[in-house]
């Protein structure tokens, strides 16, 4: 697989909504990623312009990928919401998903929720909720979940997962959401040098938030959405993508 990045994600900003740590999709304030959605771009002066590391898109060998429109995600969205709940890898892909969007002219951003959740089944902290009461806050029709980077060992995804199990069975059947489980978004050791995507796939060697442990995290993972018919979104790819986690 060769890899290209979309050249259109230049948009930084965030709406706060009343819920602890959640936000939606607009453009007026730079409150993603804990105030850094940017700051690349900031030290590199290319917030108005494509950046090297911006200039590579996804070709992937055994299909075809249609080109990012907007306006089309926008339709197949219709009126629903989409919740997205988990640690801060989960809001950089909420970041990235409402800045697509409007930086295509998109009009469905707002409809994008990102809620934190580090853990799903119960609270980190005081700013963490946990996904029922996310659920039931905001009542979303698809949502999107993960949890890893700060997980001990498999036994605590495994206790996670059974936890959990309830309340997605329960939501599904009250309420009809649709949960998508998004695999661990993976990290790579000097990531803020990189200029291009890698030629293979990294061995995940490095300790830091269980990187090491993310493959057998998403084996375990894909076998319980497989179990549930739950649909997997799978960034695995990203291992190619040595991109630098903004904030915090």
């Amino acid at each position: 697989m060769s890899v290209i990045v979309g050249q259109d994600a230049h948009l930084c900003g965030a709406h706060n909504s009343a819920i602890s740590q959640t936000f939606r999709g607009s453009n007026d304030l730079l409150t993603q990623m804990g105030d850094d959605a940017c700051s690349c771009d900031i030290v590199h002066n290319t917030r108005s312009t494509v950046s090297q590391r911006e200039s590579y898109h996804w070709h992937p060998t055994s299909c075809h990928l249609l080109r990012w429109d907007s306006s089309q995600f926008c339709d197949l969205l219709g009126s629903r919401k989409m919740l997205l709940v988990g640690d801060s890898t989960m809001e950089q892909v909420t970041a990235t998903l409402m800045s697509m969007i409007t930086s295509g002219k998109g009009g469905c951003a707002e409809q994008v929720v990102y809620g934190r959740s580090v853990y799903l089944a119960f609270n980190h902290d005081k700013l963490d909720n946990n996904l029922r009461e996310l659920v039931t806050a905001l009542k979303p029709d698809i949502c999107v979940i993960n949890t890893g980077a700060h997980l001990g060992d498999l036994g605590d995804l495994y206790s996670i997962l059974q936890t959990i199990k309830p309340y997605l069975l329960e939501f599904r059947a009250t309420q009809n959401v649709t949960f998508v489980w998004k695999t661990q978004s993976p990290g790579h050791p000097d990531c803020d040098k990189a200029t291009a995507p890698l030629s293979q796939l990294p061995m995940q060697e490095q300790k830091w938030y269980q990187w090491d442990l993310f493959p057998e995290f998403d084996r375990v993972a894909k076998a319980y959405a497989a179990e549930l018919s739950m649909p997997v979104m799978d960034m695995t790819p990203l291992r190619l993508r040595p991109d630098a986690h903004i904030g915090w």
